[in-house]
């Protein structure tokens, strides 16, 4: 979510070695009828994120 910055120098990685475990992310949320649309939005933002960073894994 951050690449862009990160490579404009608008942000500095502080642990340039580190990576996030695998193992995904998990969202948890009520059923459909009550979710808001702010918390669909969200979840379509990280399976968005997740698909890139995916695609960049596997090229």
């Amino acid at each position: 979510a951050v690449e862009d910055d990160i490579a404009g120098g608008r942000l500095v990685r502080v642990f340039a070695d580190w990576t996030m475990p695998s193992g995904g992310i998990h969202a948890v949320y009520p059923p459909a009828r009550f979710r808001p649309a702010k918390v669909r939005a969200f979840v379509d933002l990280l399976a968005a994120a997740e698909r890139k960073r995916a695609r960049r894994r596997d090229a």
